[in-house]
């Protein structure tokens, strides 16, 4: 049986395409281990950075608990104060959503919680009374700008919005 040149040339189209297509996958994944790789080998160098920010935090976070604020606060609010908010720290993109992934840091009366909530996994929490464990589980930028708006004492105003919207 002689089969058709119409339907030789689709097969040997189907054929192409598909391959395409796994090549194309197989270069994605490729580049998404290549990022992860570079995204954590940056996180490992920036350990040691990290962790003296993860002690400052602690400090930071003692010296708030021994204030009679600090304490009725933590009790105020179900032993988990938000620095980010009620919910998490985000920022809506142009057409309106959120990016993701959102973050929080919660203090409370055991340590400090490090919240992420991504749109394919849900929400994720890791408590740590330890320096050295919290740093190694929060990104350095997220870290970073988490003590930057303690130190400059802008957390003081969140925390005071929060606060108005009860």
């Amino acid at each position: 049986m002689e089969i058709p040149t119409c339907l030789k040339e689709s097969l040997k189209k189907k054929a192409l395409k598909e391959r395409k297509e796994r090549e194309e996958r197989i270069n994605e994944e490729l580049e998404e281990k290549k990022t992860s790789y570079k995204y954590y080998k940056h996180e490992k160098q920036l350990l040691s950075e990290k962790i003296e920010i993860c002690k400052k935090l602690f400090l930071w976070r003692e010296q708030f608990l021994n204030t009679t604020e600090g304490n009725n606060l933590l009790k105020r609010e179900d032993y988990c104060i938000s620095l980010f908010g009620k919910k998490y720290d985000y920022e809506r993109n142009s057409k309106g959503g959120y990016h993701f992934p959102l973050h929080n840091l919660c203090i409370t009366d055991k340590g400090i919680t490090y919240a992420v909530r991504n749109s394919c996994w849900g929400e994720m929490k890791y408590e740590s009374n330890q320096p050295e464990k919290l740093a190694k589980k929060i990104p350095s930028k997220f870290l970073k700008q988490a003590w930057s708006l303690i130190e400059s004492g802008k957390v003081f105003k969140r925390m005071s919005e929060f606060l108005k919207d009860d």
